[in-house]
């Protein structure tokens, strides 16, 4: 499992949850819920990862996404 995507960002990481869902790429996320119990303030990042046999797939999603 790697990490391919973090941001504090939550429009963001809502934006590549639903690109991975409807791709059919498992994901996960690390994080998520600490941002509530410290008032909302989204200091700390959400982590999303996926399963190695879907690294490549999810990194083009993230880059088309979120390229600079």
């Amino acid at each position: 499992m790697k990490v391919i995507f973090s941001s504090s960002d939550i429009i963001s990481i809502s934006l590549l949850k639903s690109v991975l869902y409807r791709n059919d790429i498992a994901f996960y996320c690390f994080d998520e819920n600490i941002n509530c119990m410290h008032g909302g303030i989204n200091a700390f990042p959400i982590r999303m990862a996926v399963l190695d046999c879907d690294l490549d797939d999810a990194l083009m999603i993230v880059n088309d996404l979120f390229r600079k």
